[in-house]
């Protein structure tokens, strides 16, 4: 490479760039060991950057978790408040133990089709698997 300056593909006047003189006075060992050295920064640097990147996405995981855990105890409360409700409802028609025992067994009926839904559902998966 010399060091004029390249004519330019576009306008062939010359390029604003213009290689950078070649020192030949320093040995190849210290090229090499200097190479290392970048190498090794650069590692550094993307290795500090993975780790924040892994810390962000813990918090954002723990933030989730918790609004989760915060919404299953709220969805449980209205669960059971309605629950309740629709015992008190139904007490002047059919009684107060006879309200009990039809939202009981109303409630385990759901329950059972629900888990015999999940239940399909992991067969499904477990024959996908194999």
């Amino acid at each position: 490479m010399s060091n004029e300056p390249r004519a330019d593909a576009m306008t062939g006047g010359p390029a604003h760039q213009v290689d950078p003189p070649i020192d030949d006075d320093k040995p190849i060992g210290d090229a090499v060991s200097d190479l290392l050295a970048s190498g090794k920064d650069y590692a550094q640097a993307e290795l500090r950057w993975v780790s924040l990147r892994g810390k962000l996405l813990a918090a954002g995981a723990r933030d989730v978790a918790i609004a989760g855990v915060f919404a299953l105890v709220l969805l449980l409360a209205l669960l059971t408040a309605l629950l309740v409700g629709l015992i008190l409802a139904l007490t002047p028609q059919i009684g107060p133990w006879w309200s009990l025992l039809a939202v009981c067994g109303g409630t385990l009926l759901v329950l059972l089709i629900v888990g015999l839904v999940a239940r399909a559902r992991v067969g499904q998966m477990m024959k996908a698997l194999r």
